[in-house]
């Protein structure tokens, strides 16, 4: 039988998501969104209402875990968000696609989305909140903090630590054995090659750091 699942935000990322969801044995029973109204979703989707609805329609029944759909502008909102859903013990769905591969030594936390094609190998830590893209490639015994981006087709070696909130992306590589600071942000192709201590943008080959972060 299938789970009912809600989603928070119904933008692209969370179109995606409903997308893939329906893989997992998922029915999609619609969207909060604070930024909607039943108007601009006629037609598109079905708006079940305003993030402050969830706990009172989860009582009620009307879906059975959530999922939540903010993108990597706003890791720290989402984060907010989770704690408060754990508190109010409101089940947090982690939806894996069925090509990816999930070593069965690998933890995955609450909240956690895990898109077509992505590896997670041998002694892997992902924990809540955290979201691996398509094509993402994790090697053994990396170590990913709450609530981090990670954009399609990055690599990510042995040995690693990811703190909380970072993104990383699309197509970037980190080499092994080194730290990366909370609330990071790694451009599209960028090579890390050394630990990162200080939050920043960091691009390029190998990543330097261009601009600083509040």
């Amino acid at each position: 039988m299938k789970k009912k699942l809600a989603i928070i935000g119904s933008g692209d990322l969370g179109q995606l998501i409903a997308h893939h969801a329906k893989s997992c044995n998922f029915e999609i029973v619609g969207f909060y969104d604070d930024f909607q109204t039943q108007e601009s979703a006629a037609n598109k989707f079905t708006l079940l209402g305003k993030v402050s609805d969830i706990e009172n329609d989860f009582e009620v029944n009307k879906f059975d875990e959530i999922s939540i759909a903010i993108g990597y502008k706003h890791l720290e909102f989402k984060e907010q968000i989770i704690q408060i859903l754990l508190a109010q013990n409101i089940p947090l769905a982690s939806i894996i696609h069925p090509s990816a591969y999930i070593d069965s030594s690998a933890k995955i936390g609450k909240g956690v989305t895990v898109l077509p094609h992505t590896t997670v190998d041998a002694g892997c830590e992902i924990e809540d909140g955290v979201l691996l893209n398509t094509g993402v490639c994790i090697a053994h015994d990396t170590k990913i903090k709450t609530c981090c981006f990670i954009a399609p087709a990055a690599a990510l070696a042995g040995f690693i630590k990811i703190e909380k909130r970072c993104f990383i992306g699309i197509n970037s590589t980190i080499i092994d054995n080194i730290s990366i600071c909370q609330d990071t942000k790694i451009g599209a192709g960028a090579v890390v090659t050394k630990s990162i201590t200080e939050k920043g943008l960091y691009v390029g080959i190998p990543a330097k750091k261009i601009k600083s972060l509040k």
